[in-house]
């Protein structure tokens, strides 16, 4: 279980991309319907920010060297965010990015 109150009252900001957001979108509307879903997109927007994609992180991403661009990507908006660590499934993809890369199980257990 996650400690939702060291989560909400931590002095850092919590980022999420975009691709994100609405992945989670389309597997709970997958599994709960559309209602639920956007209801969970809402009620995430309370306690997150949205990670900017912009032309200078396409760039970054274009002239980083990692071998998959969607998550050059990623590490550009992170990066433009100040983000401390990414929360990925394929942490094998992130080694040498300019940021922290840790399993979903690793991220929820320092806040547990």
């Amino acid at each position: 279980m996650i400690d939702y109150e060291k989560f909400y009252s931590s002095d850092k900001q919590n980022d999420l991309s975009a691709t994100t957001i609405t992945d989670l979108f389309s597997i709970a509307a997958k599994a709960k319907g559309k209602d639920f879903a956007l209801a969970l997109i809402r009620d995430l927007l309370d306690f997150v920010e949205v990670a900017t994609v912009n032309k200078t992180v396409i760039l970054d991403a274009l002239h980083s060297g990692q071998a998959d661009f969607e998550d050059a990507v990623q590490v550009g908006a992170a990066k433009q965010a100040a983000v401390s660590v990414i929360v990925t499934r394929n942490e094998a993809d992130f080694v040498g990015a300019a940021i922290e890369a840790c399993h979903p199980d690793e991220f929820l257990r320092r806040y547990r």
